[in-house]
Order: structure tokens, then sequence, then C-alpha cells
């Protein structure tokens, strides 16, 4: 029955604790105000407890002031601790009788240990967890029951007897409860006032940000975008708010972007990506988007924080490179890009390897001596430098191939160099001239064939081109006609 009592006394003071965090919500109790405020709120919440106190014996009552002003004294410091342990003896003194001293000194006690406590373990943002308010309630209570010896030796240890293990049971229970719903209410207000700091400061750089930053809820609405932003894709004002940010994104891209969204959806973590965005009905542009997940307190997925960056000019660059890539790739003339010190080949595309009859991996790092032919080889370092020197060099060449065949080329050297003038790279283009070497030799060959037939036989020849009129006659048909061959011309 007494512990019975006991419990709906101090069930009460759990209820009238919750207002603390209304207070604390307009009054911060770290401030001298605040704490003021939660003093006084505690030292009515004690009164209400002594009003209604469990009767012991005439003058010596128990009720929920050591759990209320030893809590107040930890969560809030000694300005609270004082003023509700105050109120608390300034009602114990009027209420007076045998346990006047006793009750005085419990409410002293309690604050004290409340304040140290406070010091020692609050100030210094250490977990309040249920298994230490536990052993701080056991502490205060020990405390309380200790005092009991300040009454009449013979009540101290009727008090012991009935209601000491009561005490030591229920009242840090008690604690653990009241002490759960103070410091749960007090993370609930931390995280509330860091969120809105954060969020704060998240809008007020993200609106002067040369970067377009914008949030989106979990199911894919924008929420918030930044000047930026709205510049970027041609919004006006607020006129983002509730769309879909899927429905900014060009079609051609769309169901790529779809897809890599529902994977991070459900798995969300930070990623990028690449997509385009239609500006108007003919022009589209490259953007770069990063998204960063977002969790409440609770760390439930709440969307993403993203930031897009133009990249339209890096993509027109990257497609330039590639059309690039692949002529250099697909060309039918060797062609290797050297560096001014380089003596191997690092750079070069397909047809410049089988130019030779080597696979590309088998050329890759030969020494650029090996393709020449040896009695040519001394020419390599003259043709660099006059490559540099005039911008451009072409010679003919005779180089070998992977099988030894030699065979003549024509060698095209670009040589490329800095703003002040220092060598660079190089860029050289090699063809295969066999075909155009043999032809030569052969008409060369057919022509002195030809000289020799008309000088053997004496005979006189006339050629007359019909296209431009011009004819022209050698030295005999001049001399079969009785003229020289300057009065024919």
């Amino acid at each position: 029955m007494f512990a019975i009592e006991i419990f709906y006394n101090l069930s009460m003071l759990v209820a009238l604790s919750i207002f603390s965090g209304f207070i604390d919500n307009k009054w911060n109790s770290k401030s001298s105000i605040g704490a003021s405020i939660q003093g006084v709120l505690f030292g009515l919440v004690a009164i209400m407890g002594m009003l209604n106190p469990l009767v012991f014996d005439p003058g010596i009552v128990f009720d929920g002031r050591s759990v209320v002003i030893s809590l107040c004294a930890f969560f809030f410091g000694p300005i609270a601790a004082a003023i509700s342990g105050s109120m608390a003896i300034v009602l114990r003194i009027f209420q007076g009788g045998a346990g006047t001293i006793m009750g005085v000194s419990v409410v002293t006690a309690s604050a004290l240990i409340g304040v140290l406590f406070h010091y020692k373990f609050k100030l210094k943002e250490k977990r309040v967890s249920s298994l230490f308010l536990l052993g701080f309630g056991i502490l205060v209570h020990i405390a309380m029951l200790l005092l009991a010896f300040t009454l009449p030796l013979e009540s101290a240890l009727a008090v012991h007897r009935k209601v000491g293990i009561p005490i030591i049971v229920f009242y840090p229970i008690f604690t653990i409860l009241i002490g759960k719903v103070l410091y749960d209410q007090e993370v609930r207000r931390e995280s509330v006032r860091a969120l809105q700091k954060s969020e704060q400061l998240f809008r007020s750089l993200s609106q002067s940000s040369p970067i377009g930053i914008y949030k989106i809820s979990g199911t894919g609405e924008i929420t918030f975008a930044n000047s930026r932003w709205c510049e970027m894709l041609g919004v006006k004002g607020n006129g983002y708010i509730g769309f879909n940010h899927l429905n900014f994104v060009s079609s051609v891209d769309l169901d790529r972007v779809v897809e890599i969204w529902s994977s991070y959806i459900k798995q969300p973590k930070n990623f990028s990506i690449e997509f385009r965005v239609d500006i108007d009905e003919r022009n589209k542009i490259w953007l770069l988007g990063q998204y960063e997940p977002e969790f409440d307190e609770y760390g439930s997925f709440k969307g993403f924080v993203g930031s897009i960056t133009n990249i339209d000019e890096r993509k027109k660059v990257e497609e330039q490179l590639k059309l690039w890539e692949d002529i250099f790739k697909s060309t039918r003339m060797g062609i290797v890009v050297g560096k001014e010190e380089e003596e191997h080949f690092s750079a070069f595309n397909p047809a410049f390897a089988q130019l030779y009859g080597y696979t590309q991996d088998e050329m890759n790092a030969m020494p650029i001596a090996s393709v020449f032919a040896e009695n040519e080889r001394h020419k390599i370092p003259e043709a660099i430098r006059k490559a540099y020197e005039l911008g451009f060099y072409v010679f003919q060449s005779w180089h070998v191939k992977k099988d030894g065949t030699r065979f003549p080329v024509l060698m095209s050297i670009t040589g490329v160099k800095d703003a002040e003038g220092n060598p660079l790279y190089r860029i050289v283009n090699v063809q295969d001239i066999t075909d155009r070497v043999e032809s030569e030799f052969r008409l060369k060959h057919e022509r002195a064939r030809l000289a020799g037939i008309i000088e053997g036989t004496n005979v006189g020849t006339w050629e007359w081109n019909v296209q431009t009129g011009q004819t022209v006659y050698n030295e005999r048909w001049a001399q079969m006609i009785g003229y020289s061959l300057d009065e024919i011309g």
C-alpha cells in the first residue's frame, strides 16, 4: 500500500515535467532567464508534490521533491537549482513538524548533488543514459536515507524499516523516467536548433554560390533552389516549387536518368550524373549533377541536396576530341606524336603500326630509330631540328618492316612550340611511297628507252596538245623541213 502511494505521488511529476520542454522552446535554458524560469517551474512541481505528500508520521512526509530538485539542478544548473530548492525549502519550513530539518536537508543535498553532476557530466556533453540516471537516482536517495538520521533515532530506524526499500527502488526508477523525458526533449530541441542553423547557413551560402544548388524530396519534388539554379534553367521566382526535378531533364536522357535515380532512391548515397536539359525547342545544354542524401534525426531518408554545373563547353570539347580521336585512329596514313626529348614511340595510330607489320603492343615503347634503315638513322636529329626550326619539314627516307623489308616513305614533321618558343611535341605523318617510287623508276626507264629509239632511228617527232594547242618538235623534225628548232618555235 505504501509503495502504491509513492508510485501515485511520483507519477504526477512525470506528466508535469513535460512542460519544461515547452518553456525551453521559447526561453533557452542555457540563458539566465531560461534557467530561472525552469527553476520556477520545477519549484512549482516540487511544491505540488509536497502539497500531496505521503504522510509517514505527523510532521514526517515523503514526496517527489528529491527527484525534481536533483534533476532540475542536473539539467539546468545552479540558478535553476537555487530557485526551485528555495521554493521547496520555504514550503517545507512553513509545513513544519519533526521532519523539517530532514526535509530541508534533503532538498539541499539533492540540489548540491545535481549541480555537481551538472558540471562534471552535463556541461561536458556526455551522453545521459538510463544506466547513468539510475546511478544518479540511487546516489540522491541514499543521501535521503542517510539524512533520515536527523530525525529521532527511533523514527529514523522506522523510516528505514518501512519505506527504505520502496524509496531506494521506486525513486531512482522515477528519476530515470523523468530524466529521460527531459533528456529526449533536450536532444530534440538541440537537433531542431542545429537543423535550423544549418538550414539558415545552407540557404545563405547557396544564394551566393556560383553553382546551382537545390533540394529534392524523397519523392522527387524540388523544395528549394538558389538563384543560380533558377538562372541556369530559366525558372523565375518560386516557379520550381512542387515540380518534379525529372521534368527538367531532356527527353533524350530521361530514361537513363530515371533508371539511375531509382537505384539511388532505394540505396541512398553520394553520386553524380551528366544529363541534358532543354533550354528551348532547339537548344540543349549539358549539366553535371552531384547529389548527397539527407537523413532526419531518426536516420530516415529525406531526399537529396544537389548541385548542378554547366558542362556544355566541356562536352563540346570532348565531342571535338572524340572526333579527332576517331580520325586519328581510322586514317590510313601512319601518324605518330612524340615529345621533343622522346626517343621511343608512345602515341601512334593503328595505321602506323600496320605500316611496319607490328601490332600496337609490339610497337609501343620501341626505339624510333628501329624503323629507319640503318644508313638513314643519322638523318633523324637533323630532320627533327629542322621541323622545330621551320615549323614543317618534309623528306624522303627508307624504312624497315618487321620482316626486314626495306621500303621508301615520305615523312612530314610538324614541330609544335609553346608561347616562349620552346619545343613541345612533334606530329609525324608517314606515307608508304613504294608504288610512286616504282612508277617513277618505270617512267624514267621508259623515257630513256624511248629517247634511245628516237635517237637511234633518227626520226623527227612532233607533239600536239589538242586541248591547249601547244606543239613540241624535236631538232630532227626541224632539220627535215629545212628550219632550225628556234624558227619553228
